[in-house]
Order: C-alpha cells, then structure tokens, then sequence
C-alpha cells in the first residue's frame, strides 16, 4: 500500500490481479490490471508517481495507473503492452521498484542471465542504464542525496561477501560495498547526512552504512 501526494492510497491485490484505489473520502476503486500473453499479472512494487498516479510490476508486466484510471504498461516477448517504446526487448519480471533522478521510475530485472538495471517514464517508456555480467538479487532501491539511486543486494554468486549495498548512477557506473556480517538485508533509507539505515531481517537488528568518501 502506497499514498499519492493528494492522500489517496493505492493498494495491491495480487490475488484479484488488480489495484485498489481508496480517495479521502472512502470510495473505493477497483482497476483491473490490463491482460497479454504472459503471466497473468499479480502486482506488487507498488511506487507513488509524481503525476498522482502509481508506477507498479506485477509478474513479467511494467505499468503506470493514472489517477483517471488509464493503463500504460509494458510487457515481456509478444506480450508487449501499450506503452510508449514498446518492443520485443522490453523486460520482464521487473522488480525493486524506486522513484529515481528527474522523475524516472528505477527497477531491476535479468536479460540472458545478467543482471540488468533500467528506468522508465511515460513519455520515452523503458530505457536500459546498464547490463551486469553478473547475478545478485536486488532487495530494495532508493534514491541518494548525491543523485544516484542506492540499493541492498544479498545472493552475489562470484562474491565471497553475499550481501552488500550498492550505488547506481544515471550514466550506468555501479560501486558495490560488502556490509560485514549482513544475512538478509532489506529495505534502505537514505538519511541526511548521506548515511543510510539498512534492515538486516535474518539478524533483527538495523544497520548503518556511511559511504567511503
């Protein structure tokens, strides 16, 4: 469940393959997520957009809900949505959804096996950032005070050091760093003094990451 700026909440049913839409006043809304080829959509990853709308992944399927109740969304292989840029390579299986630089919608997703990096926005629709040739599981983005968008990584397959946090910026350069002693990290914020709190959920505890300067 996520609040747009204007108070209204916006909450997942993935069981229903749809979004709820709850206004100030109580009515409820229900949208129906739009159907392809693919998995049938359960959505999650649920991210306020600057416009009033929501951005959401729901399985192999990228989209943005506005406040009217329009779909535009992206999908994987045929299933490619109605979106701007919609194409054969369009990703699937978003995932780690986060509001990054200049309004853009950041997500991870994999491509042949690596891991990918991409951002989104209505008007260009997806636009790779950077493609990895390695593989880890992206737990939580955020955006920086410096412009980047940070993130927690956990199951790095050529790391001695499983989890870590990394940092992403718009022109693709990745700095990753080892949290000694993490076994599950979770979600991430950015604090003010460019710090971050980080949520270690196998160990219960939070931990603090101040970046190397």
């Amino acid at each position: 469940m996520v609040q747009s700026r204007d108070g209204t909440l916006w909450v997942a049913e993935p069981s229903l393959a749809a979004i709820a839409q709850i206004a100030l006043s109580g009515k409820v809304t229900q949208h129906p997520l739009p159907r392809g080829n693919g998995f049938p959509p359960s959505p999650s990853d649920l991210v306020p957009s600057p416009d009033g709308g929501i951005w959401y992944a729901a399985c192999d399927q990228l989209g943005h809900l506005s406040r009217s109740g329009k779909f535009t969304w992206w999908g994987d292989g045929a299933d490619v949505g109605n979106g701007p840029g919609a194409g054969p390579d369009v990703p699937g299986f978003p995932d780690a959804l986060a509001l990054g630089p200049d309004d853009t919608v950041w997500y991870e997703h994999s491509a042949a096996g690596d891991k990918v990096f991409s951002r989104v926005d209505l008007e260009q629709g997806p636009t790779r950032i950077v493609q990895l040739d390695t593989q880890f599981s992206v737990v939580a983005m955020t955006e920086g005070p410096d412009g980047a968008v940070w993130f927690t990584q956990r199951d790095e397959y050529d790391a001695k050091q499983r989890e870590g946090i990394g940092r992403l910026t718009p022109q693709g350069n990745m700095t990753l760093w080892a949290v000694p002693g993490a076994q599950d990290l979770g979600a991430l914020v950015a604090v003010g003094d460019g710090s971050f709190w980080l949520a270690d959920r196998k160990a219960d505890v939070l931990r603090r990451f101040t970046p190397p300067q």
